[in-house]
């Protein structure tokens, strides 16, 4: 198998586990608000219950300067 064959099987292989976590999602998303069908409180949105976009960084800017002014202390110190 050459190098572009099994980018072409990866890509597809992705896209069905991609549209299986849909699936799953869907239905779990269903059951989860069978729960707020009488209750006053509204569900939460599909994405906040379940995101299926993958984030590669979570941290927002303070997180990340204030990770990185840790990690300058520590190197400092430890000099």
């Amino acid at each position: 198998m050459t190098w572009a064959e099994f980018q072409i099987r990866s890509f597809g292989f992705k896209r069905v586990q991609k549209w299986q976590k849909f699936l799953i999602r869907e239905i779990t998303y269903e059951v989860h608000c069978n729960r707020y069908i009488w209750g006053k409180k509204k569900p939460p949105k599909k994405n906040d219950f379940w995101p299926l976009d993958e984030k590669k960084n979570s941290l927002n800017d303070a997180h990340v300067s204030a990770l990185e002014d840790a990690w300058k202390k520590y190197k400092d110190g430890k000099s």
